[in-house]
């Protein structure tokens, strides 16, 4: 890893470390720092740790794998996110809601999915003052991350840069990192072996009459349709054509080894309810109100109509959690982008309308901070994700910067759930205005719409 550097960087370093791991290999390249060093601190998950200097700034490198058996991850994004969440927890250092600036994703022999996840995050001196700990010393240097995932291990290469580099120090770094992984195992079958899909079917189904009357499984391009049914396979045309809608206003690219998407489809509505309560331990109420669900890597629902407007909402939070890795903001960003691919213009016109002009409406810092919108104390579930998708119509389709949508899609994604304070830091950077502004475009928009 890090070649380039050779020519500006002084021995030793540089050398492949291979880790074993049961049947599989990892060998990391780690990159050829001034004075660096293999350490000997290492233990479970930490297998291997350099340290070193790059011009100015003091470098470490650490690689830590991840038994599956033990975290639950479904693609190379969840070693980021889990990064994320341990290095945001250190509140004690004032670094909480850490997060990378960018990630993005490379693709070769680096795992059991034949891409990795790649984090950066620019140094930056945020919150409080007093000891520098490991924590005060990432907010304030320079992190980047590469996380990927053998068949029985996750990995990740961590390496802290303090104090931070120049910016053309930094890229460099951050494409040697992408270079940095070879893994010795086998590949994933992305459109799911018949011996998975039948585990999956058989583990997941609700009861053993379900399971028994499992039709053929239904490949598409995006999606794998298990189902009792014999409708399934008109479902999934529709459900590759909710996939274009959210594409076209969402765009991402599919990355080379993605898998199917899960897609279960019950012949009837108990048998659905079963599966809510057996899979998600939804309550039986709670599973009898719902038409279908998104959760962890699948959809949910029963045959009824495949024209359901519950179907793109829910493929939409779907691909928002697994393509698009896009899930925070909150109840009212993840409900409004799917209440607008839903496609419900007039009834959310009606209602954007009627409540600018009244005034009824939940202001917008309330209304970023509930926890569900199903359960909004201040309005109706139906009028609260109304809301929701009238103020992504109003920013997708208005004329308040629509051209900054995509990157407001991306950013407000990023944020925790529910902290109103990088919420607004987000509208703040995209927009250029705060909560109030931003609620106050929104209802002048509407009231002459």
């Amino acid at each position: 890893m890090f070649a380039a550097l050779l020519s500006l960087l002084l021995p030793p370093g540089g050398e492949p470390f291979t880790i074993a791991l049961g049947e599989e290999e990892l060998i990391v390249s780690p990159p050829a720092l001034e004075g660096g060093a293999l350490a000997d601190q290492k233990d479970e998950q930490l297998r291997a740790r350099w340290n070193g200097r790059v011009g100015e700034s003091r470098v470490q490198v650490e690689v830590r794998v991840y038994p599956l058996a033990s975290f639950r991850f479904d693609g190379p994004e969840d070693v980021l996110d889990l990064l994320e969440s341990n290095y945001g927890n250190a509140k004690e250092n004032g670094v909480e809601g850490w997060s990378f600036d960018s990630t993005d994703f490379v693709e070769g022999k680096v795992g059991w999915i034949p891409y990795a996840a790649r984090g950066v995050r620019a140094g930056r001196s945020e919150g409080a003052e007093g000891k520098k700990g490991i924590a005060r010393i990432r907010a304030e240097g320079d992190s980047l991350a590469l996380g990927g995932l053998l068949e029985k291990f996750a990995y990740s290469v961590d390496i802290l840069a303090h104090p931070s580099l120049p910016e053309e120090e930094r890229r460099r770094l951050a494409g040697e990192l992408g270079k940095s992984v070879t893994a010795k195992c086998r590949e994933r079958n992305p459109v799911w072996t018949e011996e998975e899909v039948k585990e999956r079917w058989n583990r997941d189904a609700p009861n053993a009459e379900v399971r028994s009357k499992f039709e053929k499984p239904i490949r598409t391009k995006h999606y794998l349709i298990l189902t009792n049914s014999s409708g399934g396979t008109l479902f999934a045309k529709k459900m590759e054509e909710f996939h274009e809608r959210v594409r076209k206003i969402f765009p991402f690219e599919d990355k080379k080894g993605q898998r199917l998407l899960p897609v279960f489809v019950f012949r009837t509505p108990e048998q659905y309810y079963d599966y809510y309560v057996h899979v998600a331990g939804a309550p039986r109420g709670s599973a009898e109100r719902s038409k279908g669900h998104a959760w962890k890597d699948y959809y949910a629902t029963w045959y009824e109509s495949p024209n359901d407007p519950t179907h793109p909402h829910e493929a939409t939070h779907q691909i928002f959690r697994n393509r698009l890795r896009l899930g925070g903001g909150g109840s009212w960003f993840q409900e409004g982008v799917a209440e607008y691919v839903s496609n419900h213009p007039n009834e959310t016109k009606a209602f954007a309308k009627r409540a600018a002009k009244d005034g009824k409406f939940v202001p917008f810092r309330t209304f970023v901070k509930i926890p569900s919108l199903i359960e909004n104390p201040h309005l109706p579930a139906g009028e609260s994700y109304l809301q929701a998708g009238s103020l992504i119509h109003f920013l997708r389709e208005g004329k308040f910067q629509p051209e900054k949508f995509p990157r407001f899609i991306e950013e407000v994604g990023r944020v925790p759930r529910g902290n109103v304070g990088k919420i607004e830091a987000a509208v703040r950077s995209v927009y250029g205005v705060d909560l109030e502004g931003l609620e106050k475009a929104w209802a002048e928009y509407w009231r002459k719409a």
